[in-house]
């Protein structure tokens, strides 16, 4: 079943979707190259509410399990300030005042996104998994009229 009017930027547009489900898996995030300020309009802010958005659903309609797609991005953006033998784990986020500075605004969008999932899932008792994979393929969605990053 498609849900067409689902909306990462519309608070309650994904509620038809998750309503009845049991686990829900959160793969929605805006992922192109910006490299001016409106990379925060664009990228960031799209990707944080949306995860609120779906989380807030989530909890509302009593999901038991979400998933979400996170991003290496999120753990290992450094900019040279680990050492080559750093081995990174959980405990390791990019740094988010780096990330500014650098005008990283994806992997800005990813970590804050994350941290929140963590927050809300933590808040409300919902069992959350994340996948940080380097890059995912697939299809061109219908009515894309670029392919985008």
């Amino acid at each position: 079943m498609l849900f067409p009017n689902c909306d990462l930027t519309h608070d309650g547009s994904f509620d038809e979707a998750i309503k009845g489900c049991a686990t829900v898996i959160h793969t929605a995030s805006p992922f192109f190259l910006m490299n001016n300020t409106d990379g925060i309009k664009h990228l960031v802010e799209p990707a944080v509410e949306g995860t609120r958005t779906i989380m807030e659903a989530c909890h509302r309609f009593k999901v038991k399990k979400v998933v979400l797609t996170s991003s290496t991005a999120a753990v290992y953006v450094c900019y040279g300030s680990k050492s080559a033998e750093h081995i990174f784990s959980s405990e390791d986020w990019s740094d988010e005042n780096v990330l500014l500075e650098h005008q990283n605004y994806y992997s800005l969008s990813k970590v804050k996104a994350e941290k929140l999932a963590w927050e809300l899932a933590a808040k409300y008792s919902l069992k959350l998994a994340v996948m940080n994979p380097c890059l995912i393929w697939g299809p061109q969605l219908k009515g894309q009229n670029h392919l985008n990053t």
